[in-house]
């Protein structure tokens, strides 16, 4: 499956009353269009994007938006046409012939979830096109130009549609060239599709995926991103325990210890970063370390702990998960352990992108019971919160 993702960003955002347009306007030091992009390059499978700008835009958005996104991305600037439709017909010229789907989504959307973006992937090769809406909860009214009643809409049935639209790539370029030739002007890429008698199929969408289009949107938008939206508080718990052994460093939180013992395991046997992992993975709903990572895998053999905690929260991001803060305790009867810890916190704070306000560690001692008591071993526990987007269900 290969696809292309279109981003028209071209319009005059004259409903926005500023004198930046609002692709450029900053949500907490982040352009939205990079804000937007960043949403989709989440999801691998889309491998082009191809973002239509007016041509005056064209080095704002390089300058301006590039330094957010990943550099291995690839991206195409297209030059944006009078119209929204003629932006997307001048991209879909540059859709290679080997693409599968072409997915076009606002480009002052931001708030696309990697949820919505899986579904409309997963259920387009079905259907052959899908949009996301929202079911109209609202009494409709058609009203005349002297701001009269002309009747009431009856609203069953009727959906306010968002993007992303996702397409097969030969539907919607023979959609667009028919309206092309027809001279006929739709108010979405659907829209083009049901006129040549193409099937589009509705999913649900989301309430959060809004299109910022006037002062108040940015509003709406800001909060969003500041507070989560309806995404989920989940809170995960973990915990792990290794013997001390001679002839081993003692390695926690990613952090040398000086001390004549080390941890067994198989890997640097970090059980602080251990009981951190285990808790994210319990926030996700996604078992425990030794499902993750495979108990006895061999190239855990000597592997930094922090390194794995790394790798797990790249494929976390990519499901959407957000941590809110981590406490963690670690119970040695030695060595002392306090002098360390700021450096374990940098350290957790590095790989999983967090301030250090977020991350608290803790150290005590077993006051001489069991086996921590004894010093025959290290033991440490960790609860994290985080946010996970809702699942979303696919409208039949």
């Amino acid at each position: 499956m290969k696809v292309a993702a279109i981003i028209p960003a071209a319009g005059e955002s004259r409903r926005m009353g500023r004198s930046i347009r609002k692709p450029f306007l900053s949500l907490q030091g982040v352009p939205i269009l990079a804000l937007t992009l960043g949403s989709l390059m989440c999801y691998p499978v889309i491998e082009h994007f191809l973002v239509c700008l007016r041509p005056e835009d064209m080095d704002l958005g390089k300058t301006g938006v590039l330094p957010h996104l990943p550099s291995e991305k690839r991206i195409t600037w297209v030059e944006g046409g009078r119209r929204r439709q003629d932006s997307v017909n001048h991209a879909l010229s540059r859709v290679e012939a080997d693409v599968d789907l072409v997915l076009i989504h606002d480009g002052v959307r931001p708030f696309v979830s990697r949820e919505l973006i899986e579904n409309a992937i997963r259920e387009t090769p079905r259907w052959g096109a899908t949009v996301f809406g929202l079911p109209a909860t609202e009494t409709v009214k058609a009203v005349n130009e002297e701001g009269l009643v002309v009747k009431t809409v009856e609203r069953s049935g009727l959906w306010n549609i968002q993007t992303p639209q996702t397409f097969h790539r030969d539907l919607i370029i023979r959609a667009y060239q028919k309206a092309h030739e027809e001279g006929f002007e739709g108010p979405d890429d659907a829209s083009l599709v049901e006129r040549v008698g193409g099937g589009v199929k509705v999913l649900m969408g989301s309430p959060e995926n809004i299109k910022v289009t006037t002062a108040r949107d940015l509003s709406l938008a800001e909060k969003i991103l500041a507070f989560g939206g309806s995404d989920i508080l989940k809170v995960g718990l973990g915990y792990d325990i290794h013997p001390l052994v001679r002839g081993r460093p003692l390695i926690l939180g990613g952090v040398g210890v000086p001390f004549e013992q080390g941890l067994s395991g198989d890997s640097d046997a970090d059980v602080l970063i251990h009981a951190i992992i285990d808790a994210i993975l319990g926030a996700a709903g996604e078992g425990d370390i030794g499902g993750f990572f495979g108990v006895g895998n061999p190239r855990l053999a000597g592997a930094s702990s922090l390194h794995l905690l790394g790798e797990l929260w790249e494929e976390m991001k990519r499901k959407g998960m957000r941590i809110n803060n981590i406490d963690a305790t670690m119970v040695a009867q030695a060595p002392h352990l306090s002098p360390y810890i700021q450096e374990m916190k940098k350290n957790i704070g590095k790989a999983l992108g967090l301030d250090a306000v977020q991350i608290n560690v803790k150290a005590t001692t077993a006051k001489g019971l069991g086996v921590i008591g004894e010093g025959k071993g290290i033991c440490a526990q960790a609860v994290v919160s985080a946010f996970l987007k809702p699942p979303l269900v696919p409208v039949f």
